[in-house]
């Protein structure tokens, strides 16, 4: 099996569950409704759980945990299903490590200097 963020018994599992690459959904009918579906679950879950929040927030979680620890805009928009990575930097720019890093180069030089 191929490099993989999560444990290879993990993957082996899902793969045995099923093979034709969708494990959330069927890979039939909208996307929409995929995840519409998926919204309405979690809302319950969380209110069985008597936690505030919304399925929106784990994506925005997920999105400023690993654009604040140097994941590129790149790699992050495919993880998440953005058409590009310019709608992800017009939502999350703000969190983009990348050009917060290079910015302090040029400016430690300057001050360096003073």
């Amino acid at each position: 099996m191929g490099h993989s963020t999560i444990p290879e018994t993990v993957a082996e599992d899902l793969l045995a569950l099923n093979d034709d690459g969708y494990y959330f959904w069927c890979g039939e009918g909208l996307v929409k409704s995929c995840v519409a579906d998926w919204q309405g679950s979690i809302a319950k879950l969380l209110k069985l759980a008597g936690v505030k929040g919304s399925a929106h927030k784990f994506r925005h979680t997920f999105a400023t945990s690993l654009l604040q620890n140097g994941v590129s805009v790149e790699i992050f928009a495919r993880l998440v299903g953005d058409s590009s990575a310019e709608v992800t930097r017009k939502h999350y720019d703000h969190w983009i490590a990348e050009p917060q890093i290079e910015a302090e180069i040029p400016l430690e030089k300057a001050w360096k200097l003073s």
